[in-house]
């Protein structure tokens, strides 16, 4: 099982490393963490994340649905899939509500998998890793996991998206 963990985190480190070049070890950090927990930590008022999503879909035309299965199967579904009405609004937020009532793991079945994983994107030469293995280091001993994305990666991408499980939108997986 722990062999199959790993090549699942390794498959989503090498998809991300090919869409986003410029992703920070930071990046990788939240691929990891959104693959682990999902968007259980986004959700504390359903009006309010029903607002800031119409809001935010109407930023960002990109349609990318990005694998990041490792322990369920999670999806970044980018909000621009709503934005162009491929995927109905109200499917949409009603899958990420169920998404986020669903996360199951514990950190400390996770965190390990974090550290194994990091010789492969040792590997890849990616900018400022000492710099960042220090931060995520820090928020992994604060139990810190709500993670930003770098301002490298917000520039380059801009990124808007939402995790959730493609079980609950079949007709719209990757």
């Amino acid at each position: 099982m722990q062999l199959d963990i790993l090549t699942r985190i390794e498959n989503i480190f090498q998809q991300e490393f090919v869409l986003h070049p410029k992703a920070r070890l930071i990046d990788y950090f939240k691929l990891f963490i959104q693959s682990a927990f999902g968007p259980g930590h986004l959700v504390k008022d359903i009006d309010s994340a029903r607002k800031y999503l119409l809001t935010e879909c109407n930023s960002c035309d990109s349609l990318l649905i990005q694998e990041c299965e490792v322990w369920q199967p999670y999806a970044r579904y980018h909000l621009g899939l709503i934005k162009k009405q491929i995927i109905p609004f109200d499917d949409f937020f009603n899958a990420f509500i169920e998404t986020a009532n669903q996360s199951i793991l514990h950190e400390d079945n996770v965190i390990d998998y974090w550290y194994i994983s990091l010789p492969f994107l040792k590997n890849k030469d990616l900018e400022i890793f000492e710099y960042d293995c220090g931060i995520i280091d820090a928020q992994i001993k604060s139990k810190q996991f709500l993670v930003r994305h770098s301002y490298t990666y917000n520039i380059n991408y801009n990124p808007a998206y939402r995790i959730v499980n493609k079980k609950f939108l079949t007709n719209f997986c990757v």
